[in-house]
Order: structure tokens, then C-alpha cells, then sequence
């Protein structure tokens, strides 16, 4: 599962599927010459598709309703009165929000680390852990961006409350294990209070902790409890984690249980964090708590 082009292979090396961007970003053309008693030939182009290709009127007017409806139902649900509530200006960003899906899901990145560490601080968690499934957008957004509501429905793709739990460093680090090892995935985490070191290797890569930032000392090897925040799938055991055993009913009991201790969804936290930074704007900087290692 990915959100990017490629060509599908068979054993002998033959072109047997082509699959393109994800957003509509491309688009492949495949043209299939058939001749009389003969082998199919297939010539494929990936083609870009950007302003040089105008939309199909019939077809852009569709979608230009259909995207009106949806913000007028997300604007009544916010409480506005506004039927374009989600042109509102929040904010601004000073660096770089890395959201491409490339970085998103396979690299530490400013956004992930500024997301993370503000989770941390509004919880209290001793490690945060926010799966980059979770994250849309599917783009990065230039320093000096003025942001939009319309950004924050755009950037949380799969919302939810920020739940909270504790369990034995030694889980909480079999857990990072498994995150850090298929790049790509949805899977792939961004984290707080930690230190991790990766090491890249073509059968998947390898994780190590090397340091709980609010547990100094505290190893692997520890059942010392370590508080958790993610988000209720994640902490369900869902994306291949391992926390609390898979059931139907442990989604929506975490999420009551955060509610009721007054947690917030991760889009409310970010977007009040944007706009208490007011025209100053975020600046969201990775700080090296991942550390890439090549494998030799």
C-alpha cells in the first residue's frame, strides 16, 4: 500500500500492471497494439497532470459541487455560519511542513517532530507516537505559507482524539521496532520523547531505542511503565502495533475514556498551536531524534 507510480513486474521482468499518483497527480496512458497472430505489444506513458491538460468541463463541474457540499457540511459541524468557513486564514508557517507522502511516510520531518512534541506538552505523555497513516495533505507546504482552516481538514486525513496509556518500555520499544521497519507504510511513525536510531537495510529496516528523553535511564530491557499518547487505532493494536489486544469494542472505549478526560482531537491541537502562534507563524524544525544509519 502506497500513494505513488510505478510499474508492477512479473518473475521474468515483464510489465504486467501500471499504477499511477495518488490525487489524480498522473495518469497513465497504455496503448495495446494487437496484430494478427501475433504476441500484444504495450507501450505505457506515465503523463503529468497539471495545468497543461485543462479538466473536463462536465466532470470539474461535478466535482466543484460535490467539494461545495462537503464544506458546507463541514462548516454547519464546526458551528459556522459560513458556507467557505474553510477559507478562514489560522496562521502562517515560518519552515517548511514536510506532508509529501514520500517524507511523510518514510523520514523524520519538522512537521512530524513540531506535531508530536505539542502532544507531549498538552498530555504529558512520556512518548508520543503518531502513525503518518494518519496525516494527508499529500503535499509540502513552502515557509511563509499563510495557512487555511481549509489545511487542517486537508492535513489530519483520519482525525481522531489523542488517547492515552501506559505499558512496559519494552513493549513501547518492540513497538517502535515494528513502526520503523517498512518505510512507506502508514505505519511509519513520527515520535516524541525518544531518541531512535535506524538502520536502512533492503529486507526492512532496523530500530533501536537509545534513550526515553523523560525516563532518564529507563532501557528496553525495563517493565518501567512508559506513558503512551496515539491515537486509539494505533493503540488497538491496528497498522501491525502490538498494545492493547485487538477487540471490536477498543476504538470507541479508548476514545470515550480520552473524551471524558477532556483530550482533544490531534486536529484541534494543531490548529490551536497555529493560531496561538499568530502572524509570527509555526516553525517547525526536525531536531535529529531519528538517526538514519546505512547498512554496510
Amino acid at each position: 500500500h502506497d500513494h505513488t507510480a510505478m510499474v508492477l513486474l512479473d518473475d521474468r521482468g515483464k510489465a504486467r500492471g501500471f499504477k499511477a499518483d495518488s490525487d489524480a497527480r498522473t495518469a497513465w496512458r497504455i496503448d495495446v497494439q494487437v496484430p494478427a497472430g501475433g504476441k500484444p505489444r504495450i507501450d505505457a506513458q506515465l503523463i503529468t497532470l497539471n495545468e497543461a491538460i485543462p479538466p473536463d468541463p462536465s466532470l470539474a463541474k461535478v466535482a466543484q459541487s460535490w467539494s461545495a457540499r462537503a464544506e458546507r457540511q463541514l462548516c454547519t459541524a464546526r458551528g459556522s455560519a459560513k458556507a467557505d468557513c474553510l477559507a478562514e486564514p489560522i496562521g502562517r508557517t515560518q519552515t517548511v511542513v514536510e506532508l509529501e507522502e514520500e517524507a511523510n511516510r518514510s523520514k523524520e520531518t519538522g512537521f512530524g517532530d513540531w506535531l508530536a512534541d505539542l502532544v507531549a506538552e498538552k498530555t504529558g505523555a512520556d512518548v508520543v507516537l503518531i502513525n503518518s497513516g494518519i496525516l494527508g495533505l499529500n503535499e509540502d507546504l513552502a515557509p511563509g505559507t499563510r495557512l487555511l482552516l481549509r489545511h487542517i481538514v486537508d492535513m489530519f486525513r483520519f482525525d481522531d482524539v489523542v488517547a492515552v496509556e501506559s505499558f512496559p518500555a519494552k513493549t513501547v520499544c518492540d513497538a517502535i521496532k515494528h513502526g520503523f521497519k517498512s518505510p512507506g507504510m502508514g505505519a511509519w511513525p513520527h515520535i516524541g520523547g525518544l531518541d531512535v536510531a535506524v538502520t536502512r537495510r533492503a529486507a526492512g529496516n532496523e530500530a533501536a531505542v537509545k534513550g526515553f528523553r523523560r525516563k532518564p535511564g529507563v532501557t528496553c530491557a525495563d517493565e518501567t511503565p512508559i506513558k503512551v499518547a496515539a491515537a486509539p487505532y494505533l493503540l488497538c493494536s491496528n497498522d501491525g502495533y502490538k498494545f492493547l489486544p485487538g477487540s471490536e469494542s477498543c476504538g470507541e472505549d479508548l476514545k470515550k475514556k480520552a473524551l471524558a478526560d477532556g483530550r482533544k482531537l490531534l486536529s484541534e491541537i494543531a490548529e490551536a498551536a497555529i493560531r496561538a502562534a499568530g502572524n509570527a507563524g509555526i516553525k517547525p524544525e526536525k531536531d535529529g531524534r531519528v538517526r538514519f544509519i546505512e547498512a554496510k
